[in-house]
């Protein structure tokens, strides 16, 4: 799937302006920005995350991340433009390790492959993408070097570990250029049944030694795969909610409690340290009462690290960032309400100490708690014009009203609906829609009005201005505008939204114009400026509504997916050339409700948008050239091409070094084909030609 305005175009400058009240939906709404270079502040999109849980039953999880709709629904999500989404955070991941006998055929030493675990890039070979690391390893090899060795061999006799599924796992997602939310949950089991399970119970000296020599193991093989400035950026986690989860015992067989989760923690953060300083790791992703979160800032503040015996969190035991998970119900300033005293408690009571360089972040800040809740604000533009509305609400009231380190705000959004084909295939908490083919066997996935939301609000820049006008903030405001330019060139991008949250669409409420005066252009002298305005609301970019119309049918058909996938381009709804009056620019814009819109301005010098030159910046125009990516199909352990019947007839098996034996990934086109012309049917995406790789 592929997005309309994709790729950087002139430059990076977001402004954020202040969100407004509406009183009169008739009267115009006045947005002023100073575009003065001077004026403006670094920006960084804190909102570029996503995460899934997998269904039950857990043991099938290896099984189930093998299947196409999840490396579909994940090259979707990675084919946002400018990385729109970086982060899929995924539950239970340790769940994909398998237990071995240290006798079965292939078991290597627990360092074989490792040799060189700091390559800056992994080296390439014929037969591999990326460096090749033997996926059975033996345990009980562990060098007299890795901590505890001595005290854990009887604990590791006998075993070793399989890491073929999380190894597909994470080779499909580095291949999609996504990192992952390295949740460190779950625990290796049978590699049949996972019902003969590793670990026991966190009270244990022996096994707490062991997880931490467990997670450096982890550590060092992937940094040995993918280079350890790859495996820099993945986001590590500790347990997903313990609040919830770690009462007795936790539902994959370990015996936890307050206490023996802080060894956990403190075993998680050394064992990624020991391997590599700079991996990024935080947590305690709290819920409910926020009582491991207190628990685990007392410990970090006043007790010992359960590994080294040092002060905690610091040195190798450090936390980078704090976080809780704090939903809405379905309204966007909820979250702030009820996120807000939390990490404001936190940063006063850490303040002073080695814990106040930590960030505070919030990665399921979901409008409705239950991802799989059918509503039907979930399909329509009523979700795609929250997100932004409650990632300015968070710039407000957290990042400049309050000083707070933000580090992400992450929407839990990256499930897979059921597959049941119901007339509510898009109300569940989702960024693409599934449908499952009986017949033939094959899938068909499409992309939501949320996240084309997400993709526009990856076009905004990385420079943040101040803005003036505006009635009132974003809390309360039903429309609000982020303006933004980027760095590299000083295009400016100019995001604007209005929603009231969750409630009914109605189709008599009048359009808002928004009035946008635009000065200190950072282009210097000049007469006129191009533009192009996209549209996200009810009528553009939504394959949801053309579902509706159609009867919102269970087996949609072949045309009726073609003429979805072409609804769900967001498209040009202004463009061409604006004058520059007095040094000022000054649009207009149509706001429905709910809506979101992307305005992008260069000047007229810049990149001609039909040049070759696909990755370079360049400008919005009618024919918008950009990244296009068309799913094409998907390769298997084996090698084989699954392509889905609909699509390309027979399966065909690749040779190796094409990819094959390497795990499950999708086969992706990314084309940069500047006239971005009609695909043929055989292809997911219908903006530009695709191509096999």
């Amino acid at each position: 799937a592929g997005f309309v305005p994709s790729g950087p175009i002139c430059g990076s400058v977001i402004a954020v302006l202040a969100a407004l009240a509406v009183g009169s939906p008739a009267e115009p709404i006045m947005f002023g920005v100073d575009l003065t270079p001077s004026k403006g502040a670094a920006f960084r999109h804190f909102w570029e995350s996503c995460g899934w849980c997998p269904p039950d039953p857990h043991p099938l999880f290896p099984a189930y991340y093998d299947t196409e709709q999840v490396a579909q629904n994940h090259a979707i999500i990675a084919s946002l433009p400018r990385r729109g989404i970086k982060f899929v955070r995924i539950h239970f991941l340790l769940d994909l390790i398998g237990l071995e006998s240290a006798s079965a055929d292939g078991a290597t030493h627990v360092d074989a492959g490792l040799s060189n675990p700091h390559p800056s890039k992994p080296s390439q070979t014929p037969s591999t993408r990326y460096n090749h690391v033997p996926p059975l390893v033996r345990m009980d090899t562990l060098p007299p070097s890795m901590h505890g060795a001595e005290a854990t061999r009887e604990f590791w006799q006998g075993t070793a570990l399989n890491f073929t599924a999380l190894d597909a796992a994470m080779t499909q997602l580095v291949s999609l250029g996504l990192a992952p939310g390295f949740e460190i949950m779950g625990n290796p089991g049978n590699d049949e049944n996972r019902t003969d399970r590793l670990f026991t119970d966190f009270s244990e000296a022996a096994q707490v030694t062991a997880f931490s020599q467990l997670i450096s193991v982890i550590a060092k093989r992937y940094i040995a795969m993918f280079g350890v400035e790859t495996v820099r950026q993945w986001r590590w986690e500790s347990w997903n909610e313990p609040d919830g989860e770690c009462g007795a015992d936790l539902k994959v067989g370990i015996k936890c409690n307050p206490d023996s989760f802080l060894s956990y923690f403190d075993a998680c953060s050394n064992g990624l340290r020991s391997v590599d300083s700079q991996l990024i790791f935080g947590g305690p992703a709290s819920d409910g009462a926020n009582a491991f979160l207190a628990d685990l800032i007392a410990h970090c503040l006043t007790g010992k690290d359960r590994i080294t015996g040092e002060q905690a969190c610091t040195g190798n035991g450090r936390v980078d960032y704090l976080n809780a998970h704090k939903k809405g119900d379905e309204s966007t300033a909820a979250v702030v309400d009820i996120e807000l005293p939390v990490a404001l408690h936190v940063k006063q009571v850490t303040k002073g100490s080695h814990l106040a360089g930590a960030a505070w972040g919030n990665d399921e800040c979901d409008p409705k708690v239950g991802w799989s809740k059918e509503y039907p604000w979930r399909g329509d533009s009523r979700y795609a014009a929250m997100v932004p509305r409650e990632v300015q609400q968070h710039l407000e009231v957290f990042i400049q009203e309050n000083h707070i380190k933000y580090d992400i705000l992450g929407n839990d959004n990256g499930f897979l609906n059921y597959g049941d084909n119901t007339n509510k295939t898009f109300d569940q908490r989702t960024l693409t829609s599934l449908w499952m083919y009986n017949n033939t066997h094959s899938v068909e996935l499409l992309r939501k009005p949320v996240l084309n939301s997400m993709a526009l609000l990856g076009l905004t820049g990385d420079v943040l201005y101040n803005a003036t006008g505006g009635a009132g903030p974003a809390m309360t405001a039903e429309v609000g505008a982020i303006a933004t330019s980027f760095s590299e060139s000083g295009a400016v991008s100019i995001l604007l939204w209005r929603s009231n949250d969750s409630a009914p669409i109605d189709p008599t409420v009048p359009e808002v114009t928004a009035r946008l005066e635009l000065t200190g252009l950072p282009w210097g002298a000049t007469d006129t400026v191009r533009m192009a305005t996209y549209t996200l609301d009810e009528t553009h970019g939504n394959s949801h509504t053309t579902w509706v119309a159609a009867g919102s049918p269970r087996f949609p058909t072949q045309e009726l997916l073609h003429q979805m996938r072409v609804a769900a381009e967001i498209p040009t709804t202004q463009s061409g050339v604006a004058a520059v009056t007095g040094g000022a620019v000054n649009l207009e814009v149509n706001l429905t409700l709910p809506s979101v819109n992307l305005v992008r301005l260069c000047p007229e010098s810049a990149p001609d948008p039909v040049a070759p030159d696909g990755d370079q910046p360049h400008c919005a125009q009618e024919h918008e050239p950009g990244l296009c990516v068309a799913v094409l199909g998907l390769v298997g352990r084996g090698g084989e091409r699954r392509v889905p019947p609909h699509l390309h007839g027979r399966p065909q098996r690749l040779p190796r070094e094409h990819g094959g034996g390497h795990g499950v990934h999708p086969v992706v086109a990314r084309s940069a084909d500047r006239g971005c012309q009609r695909c043929p049917k055989v292809v997911v995406l219908h903006r530009c030609r695709g191509r096999y790789l």
